[in-house]
């Protein structure tokens, strides 16, 4: 069958990244609180990366063993694409943790087109969990057997807040999108809402209810907790369907980049939710 996940992958992360005002993320207007990067880089990125989650999809496509031994070859294939990546962007990381999360996704979607009748969100989410828990979760073990100057930030943030970050919404399916972004998302999209607007208010959404592993890692609980306050505020008074609030989230873009603020985490949910709808509609 002709293979579409690259292509809506790579639809996903240009949609995510032409989404505008991010505050303190990469966006068509600024480059938030990033300096090595902009939107352009995130454009080369998403060309050079969205080739390997059609590989992927073939991988789930032709297997026929249990779903957890699938999960090294995906990982291999994973960091190819992350060598794309470095090639296109001068070694700038834009989108390690969505290779990993549309990885996964991906693959799980060729698998299920072989093997079930319908393709669904929650089959999708709950084959992904099928096919990462186990490896994760020795993964989790092994971070907490070493020391912290060996590992990265991600690693870091479990160790020092049990944070799991995009491994923890992959392992438990996604929940996070699956509760608050595709819902939302959906929703807006059925009742012919704005599609700029619709991706800040689930943005929003995200923002206010997710523990971004980014803002943690750079700025600590006391910040993230100052981002999530915020953006239930803003949704309190319509979200992005209020101009006035479209506004406020264009002046703390200036704040949140003086400040360092990035919600990155949050981000690649976005673009999550943009690629499991795509992969679902049809």
């Amino acid at each position: 069958m002709r293979r579409i996940e690259g292509f809506l992958a790579r639809q996903a992360l240009l949609e995510e990244v032409y989404t505008s005002p991010k505050p303190g993320l990469v966006d068509a207007l600024s480059s938030g609180a990033h300096s090595d990067m902009n939107v352009q880089t995130f454009v080369r990125s998403a060309y050079a990366i969205a080739p390997y989650f059609n590989v992927m999809a073939q991988a789930g496509e032709g297997w026929e063993g249990p779903l957890p031994l699938l999960f090294p070859q995906i990982r291999a294939i994973g960091m190819q694409a992350e060598r794309a990546m470095n090639r296109a962007t001068g070694k700038v990381n834009t989108h390690k943790g969505l290779i990993f999360s549309l990885g996964i996704l991906s693959t799980v979607h060729g698998y299920a087109c072989r093997h079930y009748a319908k393709v669904e969100a929650p089959l999708l989410c709950s084959l992904s969990q099928a096919l990462t828990y186990d490896g994760l979760e020795e993964d989790f073990k092994y971070m907490g057997k070493q020391s912290l100057k060996e590992l990265s930030h991600g690693q870091q943030l479990f160790v020092n807040h049990q944070n799991k970050g995009i491994r923890g919404e992959v392992q438990m399916g996604f929940s996070s999108v699956t509760r608050y972004g595709l819902p939302v998302y959906q929703h807006l999209m059925r009742t012919h809402q704005e599609s700029n607007r619709s991706k800040l208010q689930v943005l929003l959404h995200l923002l206010s209810e997710v523990e971004d592993s980014n803002v943690l890692f750079r700025k600590g609980s006391e910040t993230l907790h100052e981002v999530q306050f915020t953006a239930k505020e803003l949704l309190h008074f319509k979200g992005a369907f209020n101009n006035e609030v479209v506004q406020e989230l264009a002046e703390l873009d200036v704040s949140y980049a003086q400040r360092r603020i990035s919600s990155g985490g949050c981000a690649d949910l976005l673009a999550v939710t943009l690629f499991l709808d795509g992969l679902t509609r049809r």
